[in-house]
Protein backbone atom coordinates (compact mmCIF):
# COMPACT_ATOMS: atom_id res chain seq x y z
CA UNK A 1 0.00 0.00 0.00
CA UNK A 2 1.22 3.77 -0.42
CA UNK A 3 2.79 5.49 2.02
CA UNK A 4 1.59 8.69 3.57
CA UNK A 5 3.83 11.71 3.75
CA UNK A 6 1.86 13.46 6.23
CA UNK A 7 1.59 10.40 8.32
CA UNK A 8 4.57 9.51 8.05
CA UNK A 9 6.26 12.73 9.53
CA UNK A 10 3.10 12.33 12.42
CA UNK A 11 4.59 9.31 13.02
CA UNK A 12 8.20 10.58 13.31
CA UNK A 13 7.34 13.22 15.37
CA UNK A 14 5.79 10.83 18.02
CA UNK A 15 8.42 9.09 18.41
CA UNK A 16 10.99 11.72 18.52
CA UNK A 17 8.77 13.33 21.54
CA UNK A 18 8.45 10.01 23.15
CA UNK A 19 12.04 9.65 23.00
CA UNK A 20 12.89 13.01 24.47
CA UNK A 21 10.92 12.17 27.49
CA UNK A 22 12.72 8.81 27.74
CA UNK A 23 15.31 6.51 27.41
CA UNK A 24 15.36 6.58 24.04
CA UNK A 25 16.27 2.57 23.79
CA UNK A 26 12.77 1.77 25.94
CA UNK A 27 10.54 3.60 23.34
CA UNK A 28 8.50 0.58 21.80
CA UNK A 29 6.66 0.36 18.42
CA UNK A 30 3.25 -0.23 20.44
CA UNK A 31 3.88 3.14 22.04
CA UNK A 32 4.44 4.91 19.47
CA UNK A 33 1.40 3.81 17.52
CA UNK A 34 -0.78 4.29 20.99
CA UNK A 35 0.55 7.66 21.06
CA UNK A 36 0.55 8.86 17.13
CA UNK A 37 -3.41 7.41 17.41
CA UNK A 38 -2.66 4.72 14.71
CA UNK A 39 -2.09 0.70 14.83
CA UNK A 40 1.27 -0.78 14.98
CA UNK A 41 0.30 -2.14 11.16
CA UNK A 42 0.35 1.29 9.93
CA UNK A 43 3.51 2.42 11.67
CA UNK A 44 5.24 -0.62 9.80
CA UNK A 45 3.36 0.01 6.42
CA UNK A 46 5.41 3.43 6.26
CA UNK A 47 8.96 2.63 7.86
CA UNK A 48 9.03 -1.52 6.88
CA UNK A 49 11.06 -2.07 10.18
CA UNK A 50 11.15 -0.61 13.15
CA UNK A 51 15.03 0.04 13.45
CA UNK A 52 14.10 2.31 9.83
CA UNK A 53 11.57 4.27 12.11
CA UNK A 54 14.11 4.66 14.60
CA UNK A 55 16.92 6.00 12.74
CA UNK A 56 14.72 8.52 11.26
CA UNK A 57 13.94 9.66 14.39
CA UNK A 58 17.25 9.78 15.60
CA UNK A 59 18.32 11.72 12.37
CA UNK A 60 15.39 14.04 12.76
CA UNK A 61 16.76 14.24 16.44
CA UNK A 62 20.17 15.55 15.50
CA UNK A 63 19.18 17.88 12.13
CA UNK A 64 16.39 19.77 13.93
CA UNK A 65 18.01 22.81 15.82
CA UNK A 66 21.03 22.58 14.03
CA UNK A 67 18.90 23.08 10.77
CA UNK A 68 16.97 26.21 12.33
CA UNK A 69 20.29 28.06 13.42
CA UNK A 70 22.03 27.72 10.07
CA UNK A 71 18.68 28.64 8.42
CA UNK A 72 18.64 31.87 10.61
CA UNK A 73 22.62 32.69 9.60
CA UNK A 74 21.91 31.84 5.80
CA UNK A 75 18.79 34.48 6.47
CA UNK A 76 21.08 36.76 8.35
CA UNK A 77 23.60 36.81 5.35
CA UNK A 78 21.48 38.17 2.51
CA UNK A 79 20.84 41.67 4.30
CA UNK A 80 24.83 41.66 4.95
CA UNK A 81 26.26 44.56 3.01
CA UNK A 82 29.76 45.36 4.95
CA UNK A 83 32.50 42.96 7.07
CA UNK A 84 31.69 44.39 9.85
CA UNK A 85 28.00 43.34 9.60
CA UNK A 86 29.01 39.94 9.19
CA UNK A 87 31.01 39.67 11.99
CA UNK A 88 28.21 40.73 13.79
CA UNK A 89 26.01 38.10 12.16
CA UNK A 90 28.81 35.90 13.52
CA UNK A 91 28.65 36.82 16.73
CA UNK A 92 24.85 37.17 17.16
CA UNK A 93 24.75 34.00 15.35
CA UNK A 94 26.88 31.83 18.07
CA UNK A 95 25.50 33.35 21.01
CA UNK A 96 21.79 32.49 19.68
CA UNK A 97 23.40 29.28 19.47
CA UNK A 98 25.38 29.12 22.96
CA UNK A 99 21.78 30.04 24.72
CA UNK A 100 20.20 28.41 27.87
CA UNK A 101 17.11 27.55 26.28
CA UNK A 102 18.67 25.65 23.09
CA UNK A 103 21.30 23.34 25.78
CA UNK A 104 18.29 20.59 25.77
CA UNK A 105 19.44 20.38 21.95
CA UNK A 106 23.41 19.77 23.04
CA UNK A 107 22.72 17.38 25.18
CA UNK A 108 20.55 15.22 22.77
CA UNK A 109 22.95 15.73 20.22
CA UNK A 110 25.67 14.82 22.68
CA UNK A 111 23.25 11.23 23.90
CA UNK A 112 23.48 10.73 19.88
CA UNK A 113 27.16 10.90 19.01
CA UNK A 114 27.74 8.48 22.24
CA UNK A 115 25.34 6.20 21.14
CA UNK A 116 27.05 5.79 17.81
CA UNK A 117 30.22 4.41 18.86
CA UNK A 118 28.23 0.94 19.70
CA UNK A 119 25.96 1.46 17.13
CA UNK A 120 26.91 1.53 13.64
CA UNK A 121 23.80 1.67 11.80
CA UNK A 122 23.35 5.20 14.00
CA UNK A 123 26.81 6.34 13.26
CA UNK A 124 25.37 5.99 9.31
CA UNK A 125 22.58 7.96 9.82
CA UNK A 126 24.10 10.90 11.78
CA UNK A 127 26.64 11.14 9.88
CA UNK A 128 24.39 11.52 6.86
CA UNK A 129 22.23 13.84 8.59
CA UNK A 130 25.24 15.72 9.77
CA UNK A 131 26.50 16.03 6.19
CA UNK A 132 23.27 17.53 4.99
CA UNK A 133 24.23 20.35 7.95
CA UNK A 134 27.33 21.01 7.53
CA UNK A 135 27.15 21.73 3.49
CA UNK A 136 24.48 24.01 3.90
CA UNK A 137 26.61 25.99 6.46
CA UNK A 138 29.50 25.73 4.51
CA UNK A 139 27.41 26.82 1.40
CA UNK A 140 26.92 29.87 3.15
CA UNK A 141 30.60 30.61 4.35
CA UNK A 142 31.44 30.14 0.65
CA UNK A 143 29.23 32.89 0.20
CA UNK A 144 30.89 35.28 2.46
CA UNK A 145 34.38 33.91 1.39
CA UNK A 146 33.20 35.36 -2.26
CA UNK A 147 32.40 38.63 -1.04
CA UNK A 148 35.91 39.17 0.38
CA UNK A 149 34.72 38.17 4.53
CA UNK A 150 36.13 35.27 4.66
CA UNK A 151 40.01 34.81 4.51
CA UNK A 152 40.07 32.87 0.75
CA UNK A 153 42.35 29.96 1.87
CA UNK A 154 39.91 28.34 4.39
CA UNK A 155 38.36 25.39 3.42
CA UNK A 156 34.47 26.31 4.23
CA UNK A 157 33.14 23.09 4.82
CA UNK A 158 35.63 22.03 6.93
CA UNK A 159 35.14 25.51 9.03
CA UNK A 160 31.43 24.28 8.90
CA UNK A 161 31.88 21.17 10.60
CA UNK A 162 34.21 22.13 13.35
CA UNK A 163 31.59 25.53 13.86
CA UNK A 164 29.06 22.78 14.70
CA UNK A 165 31.20 20.93 16.76
CA UNK A 166 32.12 24.44 18.89
CA UNK A 167 27.93 24.42 19.68
CA UNK A 168 27.60 20.97 20.22
CA UNK A 169 30.85 20.82 22.48
CA UNK A 170 29.40 23.24 24.77
CA UNK A 171 27.46 20.69 26.72
CA UNK A 172 31.23 20.14 28.12
CA UNK A 173 30.61 22.96 30.15
CA UNK A 174 26.85 22.74 30.43
CA UNK A 175 26.79 19.14 31.96
CA UNK A 176 28.41 20.71 35.28
CA UNK A 177 25.32 22.87 36.71
CA UNK A 178 27.92 24.32 39.42
CA UNK A 179 30.23 26.08 36.98
CA UNK A 180 27.74 26.58 33.58
CA UNK A 181 25.85 29.30 34.77
CA UNK A 182 29.21 31.29 35.75
CA UNK A 183 31.51 30.03 33.55
CA UNK A 184 28.96 30.07 30.28
CA UNK A 185 29.53 34.23 29.37
CA UNK A 186 33.98 33.21 29.61
CA UNK A 187 33.37 30.28 27.37
CA UNK A 188 31.03 31.95 24.83
CA UNK A 189 33.86 34.72 24.51
CA UNK A 190 36.42 32.44 24.06
CA UNK A 191 34.35 30.34 21.25
CA UNK A 192 33.17 33.28 19.29
CA UNK A 193 37.14 34.84 19.20
CA UNK A 194 38.26 31.39 17.68
CA UNK A 195 35.63 31.40 15.36
CA UNK A 196 35.78 35.05 14.11
CA UNK A 197 40.40 34.16 14.11
CA UNK A 198 39.42 30.96 11.73
CA UNK A 199 37.02 32.84 9.74
CA UNK A 200 38.92 36.02 9.31
CA UNK A 201 42.58 35.10 9.99
CA UNK A 202 44.62 37.44 11.95
CA UNK A 203 42.88 40.76 10.92
CA UNK A 204 39.37 40.61 13.04
CA UNK A 205 37.95 43.89 12.49
CA UNK A 206 37.61 45.60 15.97
CA UNK A 207 33.80 47.08 14.97
CA UNK A 208 32.77 49.63 17.83
CA UNK A 209 29.48 47.87 17.10
CA UNK A 210 30.91 44.42 18.25
CA UNK A 211 28.58 42.76 21.35
CA UNK A 212 30.22 39.10 21.89
CA UNK A 213 30.28 40.15 25.48
CA UNK A 214 26.72 40.11 25.42
CA UNK A 215 25.08 36.52 26.93
CA UNK A 216 21.32 37.21 26.13
CA UNK A 217 19.95 37.14 22.15
CA UNK A 218 18.62 39.97 20.99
Amino acid sequence: MTAHPGRRHHIVDTTIGLMDRAVPDDVSLHQVARAAHVDAVAVLREFDDWETLVGAAHEERFLQRQLALIAEFTHGLRTCRTPDEFVELVEHSLLDAYAADRAAGRAIRTEILGRCRVRPELASTVATANRRATGLLGDALHVAQTRGWVRPDLDTEVAAIWILGQVTGRYMLEVDRTRSGETGPAWDRVSIEAVLAVLLGPSVPRSPRRRWYRTTRR
